[in-house]
């Protein structure tokens, strides 16, 4: 276990993900699939629906009677895994993971597919749980083929260069544990349009504010991370991300 990401050893996440959340999927659409049946037996033949449910539990048997008033409610959603495994031809993925996604893609394994092309952002993974067909595209190339580049800006902000600066962004890059260079830094920083970079100053300044004051250096380190993981998911270094916070915390505080 990594101490560095214990909330990814959450029992939340691993007991739904992978074979765990396809047995659960599929147990939940045998539910709907019974609550169905029933309402059938329900419009044809009120008598015999009557003494079925005679014999049903009280709990269920609420289930069940208001899904035949109601039955555009769902009991559970349908994720149509079964759909899946009967798919052919060719298949285009965007945005799964191979390491948390294995159960989508047992399923591919399960149809007729005849080929797979997987987009990644970067670097593709080494290899796909698959043995069918399958080969790698860049979703950048995708996004820019369909004129749906993020559109960049250069905010023109100027940052000193001299030695106390220096140590600042030392102290970013220590902070982050993802060191990059003082150039990358500002370039990126330059990067970010204001309307996006206060949102998410916002929300890091929230996620302090409700924090009791750290009392060693590994409970400020997890703080630390926790500023750090807002960047990570809006694909933002966290240098940058906490050089933007020390540009904007006049105007938050």
């Amino acid at each position: 276990m990594n101490p560095n990401y214990p909330q990814c050893y959450c029992n939340a996440l691993l007991n739904f993900s992978g074979q765990n959340k396809y047995k659960e999927a599929q147990d939940k659409v045998k539910g709907i699939e019974v609550l169905q049946r029933l309402k059938q037996l329900h419009d044809s033949d009120v008598e015999e629906f009557e003494i079925m449910r005679a014999g049903v539990e009280s709990e269920k048997a609420q289930i069940i009677d208001t899904y035949i008033k109601h039955p555009e409610l769902k009991i559970a959603t349908d994720y149509h895994f079964g759909e899946l495994e009967k798919f052919s031809g060719e298949l285009h993925i965007i945005g799964l993971s191979p390491q948390n996604d294995s159960h989508i893609f047992a399923c591919i394994e399960k149809s007729s597919l005849d080929k797979v092309v997987f987009y990644s952002y970067g670097e593709p993974p080494k290899k796909l749980p698959l043995t069918k067909t399958y080969e790698f595209a860049d979703i950048k190339q995708l996004w820019k083929s369909l004129d749906a580049n993020q559109p960049q800006y250069n905010c023109g902000r100027k940052y000193s260069d001299s030695d106390e600066a220096k140590k600042f962004f030392k102290l970013f890059n220590t902070l982050s544990l993802d060191p990059v260079t003082k150039e990358e830094i500002e370039k990126e920083a330059n990067s970010i349009h204001e309307y996006m970079a206060m949102p998410l100053c916002k929300e890091a300044m929230n996620l302090i504010k409700v924090q009791t004051t750290p009392k060693s250096e590994e409970k400020l380190m997890k703080q630390f991370r926790m500023v750090s993981r807002i960047a990570l998911r809006e694909g933002i270094y966290p240098s940058t991300f906490y050089l933007i916070l020390i540009d904007n915390f006049s105007k938050l505080s």
